[in-house]
This record gives structure tokens, sequence and C-alpha cells, in this order.
């Protein structure tokens, strides 16, 4: 299976797995002409089997960066970038479909096309004050190989916050503490260029069901279910 394909079929699998509407998400894109910034006819154009050559155009022109991409071509970037940012707002979908209130802080949380110097190590997002970064895996390797790899440059950074990681999956979701782990390993990653990687372990005993991640991130921002669900039922959103 093609890697783009592989991509695709996680985010369709994502979307169903948290309950999210995939349609929903990609219709609050602007549908104004490229501007710099992800439009709904792109997003809708990445998931199709062949993409689109004004997609294809647009992608070459703005996302050949050297430094960014690795050994990725400027599409393969590009759609990567797109990708990421499809699954990182179902993601925030599904928080905010569970009763939280994600800010995105990241320096594309305008989803827009940046040039090498314009990007940050901010986080993903906040939520009440704390600093998360999302990740995903297409491939369910964080199962298999028991392990997950972050950028030691973004997991320093994140650690200068006392920030998290949410960790979407098909084998489920975790969430890891930056600030509660001091022996996790460093390697350079060769799919990365050989840029360092910091390794966290123990990836299949940090994966629950969708609905346990909720109370369990619940739990830590000190959120009681009243709150986090304004006054409802905390198992209204389960009943059927």
């Amino acid at each position: 299976m093609r890697a783009v394909t592989l991509k695709v079929q996680t985010i369709r699998e994502l979307s169903k797995n948290l309950s999210v509407d995939l349609d929903k998400v990609i219709s609050k894109y602007p549908t104004e002409e490229f501007a710099g910034r992800l439009t709904r006819q792109m997003a809708e154009d990445s998931l199709k089997e062949d993409i689109s050559p004004e997609l294809e155009t647009i992608l070459n022109q703005v996302c050949d960066l050297p430094f960014l991409k690795d050994k990725r071509t400027p599409v393969d970037y590009g759609l990567d970038l797109i990708y990421g940012w499809l699954m990182e707002d179902i993601a925030i979908q599904y928080l905010i479909d569970h009763g939280f209130k994600p800010d995105k802080s990241g320096s594309d949380a305008g989803r827009v096309f940046l040039k090498d110097f314009q990007i940050t190590a901010n986080s993903d997002i906040t939520i009440n004050g704390h600093h998360f970064d999302i990740y995903f895996d297409s491939g369910n390797l964080w199962y298999d190989q028991n392990g997950m790899d972050v950028r030691e440059s973004k997991w320093n950074a994140l650690r200068a916050v006392n920030g998290s990681i949410l960790c979407f999956s098909r084998a489920g979701v975790g969430l890891v503490h930056t600030f509660q782990h001091n022996d996790f390993g460093i390697w350079e990653n060769p799919a990365w260029g050989f840029k360092r990687a910091v390794v966290v372990n123990d990836m299949r005993d940090r994966l629950v069901p969708p609905w346990v991640m909720a109370f369990s991130l619940s739990n830590f921002l000190g959120l009681s279910d009243f709150e986090r669900l304004g006054g409802e039922s905390k198992w209204k959103i389960y009943e059927t």
C-alpha cells in the first residue's frame, strides 16, 4: 500500500474511531482561492486516490524546503503537512466534543504553508494553560514496536513548558508527560535525515480507548466531569 493511501486510510479511521465527522472538519477550512492557507478544496483533493494537478503545482511551489522535507519531494512533504493538519483538527474536534476547550498555539495554527524561518517549536495546543503536542501513528508502529520517536528539539521545547503529548493511533489514545521522564534514549533517526530523536518506551501500556482518555485528561487538568461537560451527566455523551 502506498504511503499516501495508508495516511488517507488512517485519517478516515481516526475520524471514525473518535466519532468525529471528517466532512465537518473539512468544512471549517476557507473556500477562497489559495493564498498561502489550506483551503477546503485542497483538503478534499488530498484525500483522493490521485491528487489534482492544481494541488501538485501548489505544493511544488510552496513546499520545496530542503531542511524540513528531509528526503521527501515537495509534494510528499506538502501532503504530509495537509494530512497532519487534518488529523490534528480531527483530534481537536474530539477534544471539543468531550467538553475541552483547546486553543491552537502552534506556528501553523492558521494552517498556513510556512517558510522554514517562520516555523517554531511551539506546542500544538493549550488547554487550561497546559501545553500539548498532538502525535499520530499511521502504521501502528507504536504498538508493534512498543515505542514512539519524538524529535529531540520538539521534546526539549515541550519539556521546557512542562508539556505533554496526546498520542493517537489505531490501538488507542495515549498521554505522555515530558516532565515525568528522564531515562528515554536518544538516537539519530534515518527516516528524519538522521535528526536526533527521543524514544518513548512502553507505548502499548499507554494506549487506552478514547473515552477513557477523556476522563484521564480531565483528571490531569483538574477538571470535574461537571465542569468539563457543562453540567451535563458525565454519561450523556455516551448514551445512544
